[in-house]
């Protein structure tokens, strides 16, 4: 069989293309940088999309086959352990406030297609994602048509909701696992009013309280954790 690729096109495959997006940028070639980080960001959203998507399947795999608290044990296995280890190399602690706002803007910018608006008032940083991205948008991809488990229990890794997205529960365990370890919930939702009485959406609003004191004592009520004293 006659080759299909030449050797400059087999080398062109290989090569990254950040470093295509480097080399245009350089030669000043602004419509190619454009095309090629419009390239970059889809390939990502492939990777990202496909990982999040396994991630449901797995959970729902543990939840249908051992039930909540296997699930739960997984769930906090993976994020306590693995997650901490691998992905992050800065404790909660040692964050001052202004950090933890800019890492975490940083971190959501890291889901695909995820519109972020940061607002500020007296005692809090506010971002809303409309929709989310990655949890919301595998809610408008479907995953929980196509194979994914909701948690039918109403529990504390589920803010008290039932019928709670799989995938979404790892936004209250890691307030959970703020207070435990820490002492502190680094960030937390507004669920009031975005999901209340209604189903779980792909929208998501973060609040950065600056004094941990104005936090409210519902948002650790309804993770079974009771707010530190002053």
């Amino acid at each position: 069989m006659s080759r299909l690729f030449s050797d400059e096109e087999l080398e062109d495959l290989g090569k990254l293309t950040i470093d295509k997006l480097k080399d245009a940028a350089d030669a000043g070639d602004m419509e190619k940088v454009k095309e090629l980080a419009d390239q970059m960001y889809n390939e990502w959203a492939f990777l990202h999309d496909g990982y999040a998507s396994w991630t449901i399947g797995l959970q729902a795999y543990i939840y249908n086959n051992f039930g909540l608290e296997e699930y739960d044990k997984a769930e906090r296995y993976a994020h306590g352990v693995v997650e901490a280890k691998v992905a992050f190399d800065m404790e909660i602690g040692e964050m001052t406030f202004e950090e933890n706002v800019r890492q975490h803007c940083q971190a959501l910018k890291g889901h695909v297609f995820q519109p972020i608006t940061v607002m500020e008032d007296d005692e809090k940083i506010i971002i809303d994602v409309t929709p989310c991205g990655s949890g919301g948008r595998m809610i408008q991809k479907g995953a929980y048509e196509k194979g994914g488990a909701r948690i039918k229990e109403a529990c504390d890794i589920t803010w008290g909701l039932p019928d709670f997205p799989s995938y979404c529960t790892h936004c209250p365990m890691m307030e959970q696992m703020g207070v435990d370890t820490a002492g502190i919930i680094r960030f937390t939702h507004d669920i009031e009013g975005k999901t209340s009485g209604m189903e779980v959406g792909p929208n998501c609003r973060y609040l950065l309280y600056k004094d941990q004191n104005d936090i409210p004592e519902e948002f650790y009520k309804r993770i079974g954790r009771e707010k530190p004293k002053a």
